[in-house]
């Protein structure tokens, strides 16, 4: 198992580079730097996808309960069936929200 340290870094660029009169050096100069802040708390469209998708199975899963079900693989085939009727709809009326949103915002 190998590290990589500072000094092995700078003798693999050292090897790495041309060795000739001809090529020109670089004098260090700063790098330019990003800095991006987020302004507002909220959620973006995969956060109210995934959270939809969740509520859907949580509502599977007690539906199952309520039905009388306490066994592992109808528990699963409930939340599925949950994440597929109800999760997918709450999904979708999210991504409509979000896009009338952001249609609203560019105008």
């Amino acid at each position: 198992m190998s590290e990589n340290t500072p000094e092995e870094h700078e003798n693999s660029e050292a090897a790495c580079a041309p060795q000739g009169s001809d090529s020109p050096e670089r004098p260090e100069s700063p790098q330019p730097t990003a800095l991006f802040v987020r302004r507002e708390r909220r959620m973006n469209l995969g956060g109210w996808v995934v959270l939809a998708l969740v509520i859907g199975a949580a509502s599977g899963l007690v539906w199952g309960m309520f039905r009388g079900v306490f066994e592992f693989a109808p528990l699963v085939i409930a939340a599925l069936y949950g994440v597929l009727f109800v999760g997918v709809g709450l999904a979708l009326v999210a991504v409509i929200i979000d896009w009338v949103l952001e249609r609203a915002r560019a105008k």
